[in-house]
């Protein structure tokens, strides 16, 4: 069976509870949904702005919400014509899932981030408590050989931890991690009509 969990993510021992993650996780995601979102606001404006002007000269009025509208239904069109292995058509979307796996040894608390720009899971690596990393590198998949660095115990323990995580009684969602609590960004077009985490591309 095909696993392919490239962006997994470890909680580490310095990380927060889970509402206090989850207020500094909301708080840096919109920093960068923003980031993001500023050069495609731009440019989409920039698009629609002769046009407008072309219009407000033909009927004689200022035309600013027709600007607006018609730039953020380029943005709509072109959402709707991205790759579908995008996250859920909106590169600027992104949501997370937390789950818990414990053993005889110790207690795991593992993240899943659903982003369609690197830029969100660059940021989530950078948070810190204390100065200390609150996510670590936790991905596993079976395509290919491991990678070198990881020992062959931690590789396996990857992979009983991701298994399990994705074990649900649900059938609708095992195999899945449509069960999990999670975070989505509220902020992007499609947010509010998608359920947080109902689709993934992740398979076992």
């Amino acid at each position: 069976m095909s696993i392919k969990l490239y962006d997994g993510l470890r909680m580490t021992a310095h990380a927060p509870d889970l509402f206090e993650l989850t207020r500094m996780t909301s708080k840096r995601m919109r920093e960068v949904f923003r980031e993001l979102a500023v050069p495609i606001i731009a440019r989409n404006v920039a698009r629609v702005v002769d046009d407008a002007e072309a219009r407000e000269r033909d009927m004689g009025g200022r035309l600013h919400d027709y600007l607006i509208y018609r730039a953020r239904k380029l943005w709509i069109d072109e959402q709707a014509g991205l790759d579908h292995r995008l996250a859920f058509h909106d590169p600027l979307r992104f949501s997370i899932v937390f789950g818990e796996v414990d053993d005889d040894h110790s207690t795991r608390r593992l993240a899943y981030p659903f982003a369609g720009k690197h830029a969100y899971t660059d940021a989530l690596m950078g948070l810190e408590a204390d100065g200390r990393p609150i996510f670590v590198d936790y991905h596993y998949q079976n395509q290919t050989d491991q990678p070198e660095e990881i020992r062959d115990e931690e590789w396996k323990r990857r992979r009983d931890d991701w298994g399990r995580l994705l074990t649900a009684d649900d059938r609708g969602t095992d195999g899945t991690f449509g069960h999990l609590p999670g975070w989505q960004l509220p902020d992007s077009s499609t947010a509010s009509s998608t359920p947080c985490c109902s689709d993934t591309t992740t398979s076992i």
